[in-house]
């Protein structure tokens, strides 16, 4: 058994247990959520290049995501470590155009995914939002190699 600590509670996870953790911030809006910041992990991820990682992701968009365009697609630093950045829009069946930033950042045995999600119309209202969580990120001691 190993410890596990929860924002609400501490407890016990069998070894060998893996986290798949999604971390969910929903900022409400009218009809719906206004716009969303969820953070998850992909221990499937293995070995693969963390370009090669987001390369792939991109593709699954694209396969998935209806009317699905890619606006940008760039390296930068997360908690000073190669990261990668893309920003896309697709629309919903309602025709609603939505924007995505997806950044992926390397951690030890994983990949962290942290995308944010709005209306295509409102995305720049959310861009000094993710601004500050980017550069709020610090990397657990465990987490840093």
């Amino acid at each position: 058994m190993r410890p596990y600590r929860l924002n609400e509670a501490d407890l016990q996870i069998p070894d060998g247990w893996q986290d798949n953790t999604i971390h969910s911030f929903v900022l409400p809006g009218d009809g719906g959520g206004a716009a969303s910041l969820v953070i998850t992990r992909d221990m499937e991820a293995g070995d693969v290049d963390l370009s090669a990682y987001a390369d792939q992701q991109l593709v699954r968009s694209a396969q998935q995501l209806p009317s699905y365009t890619l606006l940008s697609r760039e390296q930068r630093a997360i908690a000073n470590r190669p990261a990668t950045q893309s920003d896309f829009t697709w629309l919903t069946p309602e025709g609603i155009s939505v924007r995505q930033r997806q950044a992926c950042l390397r951690l030890s045995g994983l990949v962290l995914v942290i995308t944010l999600t709005g209306r295509n119309a409102s995305f720049a209202d959310y861009e000094p939002v993710w601004g500050q969580v980017m550069d709020s990120i610090k990397l657990r001691p465990n987490e840093d190699s």
